[in-house]
């Protein structure tokens, strides 16, 4: 069953995955094995995604899995019918196109026709879903017109959201991606931070979430950031929804602010256990993610949206106590969800 048939069922719940490069799961197989068990789901990224999933299925991996070709960073180039063929043979749960660029440009509506037009075309060819690389103005400046060509495809399709740091950042873009995974059937959003669960909770049908700086948007060559001198890894804190650098969570600790995990993964132990590069980091991450997104997503339909925002601003109530004791600000993307 494709996944145009999956959100038209009376029983939909929306589902969510990690989003692993295929890099990734060649080098540390266990990595793909540990976000299996905890998301129920993963998504491969890169041409040699399909070939990877099918080795790791002959060691047990029996989850549902999607793919990004990320043919839209202008370095890999894929023929969409044996890119559709390969992800079939590797069991593919949703059947993607490689992926295309909206570049901004403007926001020449126009362009954004032409281009979701002739994706849709191969799309209806290879009963496939469309992957759109969108830069985050098109979410936040043409919402309107976004639905209006995406609903017009009637085909399941999926985004990445393209931006130099946080696309849910950008003035608008909270707003908008909430309209649009209310409005348009069969979204997924990939390669994304935890914002992609405030879209499973307004309607999106699955997110896919990305565990390091460069899994959780895109960003083209040409506007890549700078590298941080910080080494230390960046820790997801279910409390505070965000991200933050376990150098800074061990400043805080040691002048008495709380940062405890009492999930499975730390049970009750200081976050800035996390500055010994031994520890291992992704584990809590996946599972405060995972956590976090089980539980919007196991929420009754009707009450997803409220809880969700619910979530959202319980942790903007725990900033502001003082930097010397945590942040002292929530960041603009929480910001944005807690006065959507």
């Amino acid at each position: 069953m494709t996944g145009f048939f999956e959100w038209e069922t009376e029983q939909f719940r929306p589902t969510y995955s990690f989003y692993l490069t295929s890099h990734k799961c060649k080098r540390h197989p266990e990595t793909a094995f540990q976000a299996a068990r905890l998301a129920g789901s993963i998504t491969v990224s890169g041409p040699g995604g399909p070939t990877i999933v099918r080795q790791l299925r002959a060691e047990g991996l029996d989850v549902p899995v999607r793919f990004d070709g990320v043919g839209y960073d202008g370095k890999h180039r894929l023929n969409p019918r044996d890119w559709v063929q390969a992800q079939r043979e590797a069991d593919a749960t949703e059947l993607l196109l490689p992926g295309v660029l909206v570049l901004w440009d403007g926001g020449d509506d126009e362009v954004l026709l032409n281009i979701v037009r002739e994706q849709t075309r191969i799309a209806n060819e290879l009963d496939a879903a469309l992957l759109l690389a969108l830069d985050v103005r098109w979410i936040a400046r043409k919402t309107s017109e976004l639905i209006e060509v995406l609903k017009a495809a009637r085909r399941p399709i999926a985004i990445v959201m393209m931006h130099r740091g946080d696309p849910l950042s950008t003035a608008g873009a909270v707003a908008g991606l909430r309209r649009l995974a209310s409005r348009v059937d069969g979204l997924s959003i990939l390669r994304s931070d935890h914002g992609a669960i405030g879209a499973l909770a307004f309607g999106a049908s699955h997110a896919a979430i990305g565990l390091t700086t460069s899994t959780r948007h895109f960003a083209p060559l040409s506007t890549r950031p700078w590298r941080r001198r910080d080494s230390s890894p960046r820790l997801f804190v279910r409390s505070h929804l965000d991200w933050f650098l376990a150098s800074g969570i061990a400043g805080w600790a040691s002048t008495g602010g709380d940062f405890e995990c009492t999930l499975p993964c730390c049970r009750g132990s200081s976050l800035a256990r996390f500055l010994d590069a031994t520890e291992d980091h992704e584990i809590h991450n996946m599972t405060a993610l995972a956590d976090f997104a089980s539980h919007i997503v196991l929420a009754d339909r009707s009450d997803r949206g409220s809880e969700f925002l619910r979530c959202c601003s319980a942790a903007a109530s725990r900033y502001g106590l003082g930097s010397l004791y945590g942040p002292q600000e929530p960041k603009a993307q929480l910001t944005g969800w807690v006065l959507s």
